[in-house]
């Protein structure tokens, strides 16, 4: 779910090597409120990058209204799955 996020944060041309669909044309417009809602459900399973960067739109008003109070109660969700999974990619964007 948070690649779908990332699909309509960036657009799919920016983000069509991750998906590794270089050779196919494959078209999604950039849409701030869609990559918020993916994020949302990417975080509610306990992704902590989706985590992450649902706090940053709620933080700055990206796909929806701004929201400091949701941003920190994500940040410090964040936190949290970063104790319970310290093994994690982003836990150094944490620190």
């Amino acid at each position: 779910m948070t690649a779908l996020g990332e699909i309509f944060e960036f657009g799919s041309q920016e983000i069509s090597h991750i998906l590794e669909i270089d050779d196919q044309e494959i078209r999604v417009a950039r849409d701030q409120t869609e990559a918020r809602r993916w994020y949302q459900k990417a975080a509610g399973l306990g992704d902590l990058e989706a985590t992450l960067k649902l706090a940053y739109f709620f933080a700055a008003g990206q796909g929806g209204p701004q929201d400091q109070a949701a941003a920190e109660k994500m940040t410090r969700r964040a936190l949290v799955l970063t104790v319970e999974r310290p093994d994690a990619p982003t836990l150094t964007r944490l620190a």
